[in-house]
């Protein structure tokens, strides 16, 4: 990732908002320094899928509201490349991603 370059998210408000500690989130998530809670917050990296799973549950929201920004962009790719598709297909993932068929 270009050092310009950062994902958008909502894990410092939602982190903050139920009064964890970056110290204590990372001890929570099973991570061992705050450097990792740090460069997640900031956008610099994404956590593994097991410490997003762990965020789920520990933060007690779904991963696609903490980046938010990231999973529309994903699934208006992921439309994008189901509309391509030629034949009788259903829009599945059209209706789940926007909303409509």
């Amino acid at each position: 990732m270009s050092k310009d370059a950062r994902i958008k998210n909502h894990l410092f408000r939602l982190r903050r908002i139920r009064g964890y500690s970056q110290k204590r989130l990372a001890y929570l998530l099973g991570q061992r320094s705050t450097r990792a809670i740090s460069d997640y917050e900031r956008g610099r990296k994404l956590p593994p899928v097991k410490i997003a799973m762990s965020m789920e549950i520990v933060l007690g929201t779904k991963l696609s509201e903490i980046y938010g920004d990231l999973y529309q962009e994903l699934g208006l790719q992921a439309v994008a490349r189901e509309d391509r598709l030629t034949g009788s297909f259903t829009r599945h993932i059209r209706g789940r991603v926007l909303g409509k068929d």
